[in-house]
């Protein structure tokens, strides 16, 4: 770990630059793979004409394979989850914002309708989720269940409605990411080179395939 703290600070300047006091999916995506990464505010989907938009996103990315992930304040969280176990071992408290994996979306036909859900993987498995469709949640017949891809009751893995989606998280984002992908940087320091006060280039080129 001493390690990987080490490059991520020479990646990005100095140790200084990595203490923040929170971090973004979209940096931490675009350091691991170097991929496009975009990020989407919540806000840009308030109209529910726009929200089977964030189905087909989701959609494409887990076909594509695409890194995904979605954030929410700590507000939001406290609402949706509660913590399994001792309550004063609850770390809620400790965060300002909380980021889950997007596994993808699904379309669910129940009683002759269709029912679009975001599937998502909670890494703190330790809370159970509270909102609609929660597992105890009567839409979940048995018949319902066989359509879904993975175990409903699969470690930390829960299906949330578009609506509650947009209701509670504040952003999500996807990584471009695919096998064959390669980002190359020039590091050489060129006789025009341009060093900044963190000692970096600032001419370097980076280039992506």
């Amino acid at each position: 770990m001493a390690f990987l703290e080490k490059a991520f600070a020479k990646l990005v300047g100095n140790y200084g630059a990595t203490e923040r006091v929170e971090g973004t999916i979209s940096e931490a995506l675009r350091a691991l793979n170097g991929a496009p990464t975009f990020s989407f505010g919540i806000d840009s989907f308030r109209n529910p004409l726009d929200r089977q938009k964030i189905i087909q996103i989701f959609s494409e990315g887990e076909t594509n394979k695409f890194p995904m992930g979605a954030s929410l304040v700590q507000e939001s969280f406290s609402k949706l989850f509660i913590f399994r176990g001792d309550q004063t071992q609850d770390p809620t408290f400790r965060f300002k914002t909380h980021h889950m994996v997007v596994m993808g979306a699904i379309t669910i036909l129940a009683d002759g309708k269709e029912v679009n859900l975001i599937h998502l993987r909670n890494p703190w498995a330790n809370f159970d989720y509270r909102g609609p469709y929660r597992q105890e949640d009567l839409f979940w017949t048995e018949e319902v269940k066989k359509q879904l891809p993975l175990e409903y009751t699969k470690y930390g893995s829960l299906y949330i409605d578009v609506d509650t989606f947009v209701d509670f998280f504040k952003s999500f984002t996807v990584s471009h990411y695919h096998e064959s992908w390669m980002t190359s940087y020039n590091l050489g320091i060129q006789p025009k080179a341009e060093i900044d006060e963190n000692g970096m280039d600032t001419k370097t080129l980076e280039f992506n395939f």
